[in-house]
């Protein structure tokens, strides 16, 4: 039996007209409660498809933090190892720069010495710049 049965049914069984008007009122806001209902459902599902969207959408943005984060630690740890090593590499050019510069000083000195003939105080000179020499060259070699 649907809605509209059940209602003719009553109507019948109620013979006083005053019970007659007090049911058509009850069932009259009966109708505009299920549409107001409705209504309401239409604005729930609403709101919770759009608080799953909202939810859906932030957990998609936290795991792509997520990943950012790591991918942000990983890029600083190589940030840093590249940091290092470039400041391995400069140390190693200013030392081979100042050997280069030692090692020109002690030729200049050297030529300086071949040219000019060596004499016998001179020849003392040459001794001690020929073993800075042969140490410089000793020195390199490691």
């Amino acid at each position: 039996m649907n809605k509209d049965e059940m209602k003719n049914r009553i109507s019948m069984a109620l013979k006083d007209p005053i019970l007659q008007q007090g049911f058509e009122i009850i069932c009259k806001n009966l109708a505009e409660l299920e549409k107001e209902n409705a209504e309401l459902r239409k604005v729930a599902e609403f709101q919770q498809s759009s608080n799953m969207d909202t939810h859906l959408e932030n957990k998609k943005l936290k795991e792509t933090l997520t990943v950012g984060t790591t991918w942000n630690k990983h890029l600083n740890s190589r940030n840093k190892a590249l940091e290092e090593e470039t400041n391995k590499y400069r140390n190693m050019v200013f030392d081979k720069m100042e050997r280069l510069d030692k090692a020109k000083e002690i030729i200049k000195k050297l030529y300086s010495h071949i040219f000019q003939g060596i004499g016998f105080i001179e020849l003392n000179d040459y001794n001690i710049q020929k073993a800075e020499a042969e140490q410089f060259l000793r020195d390199v070699e490691r």
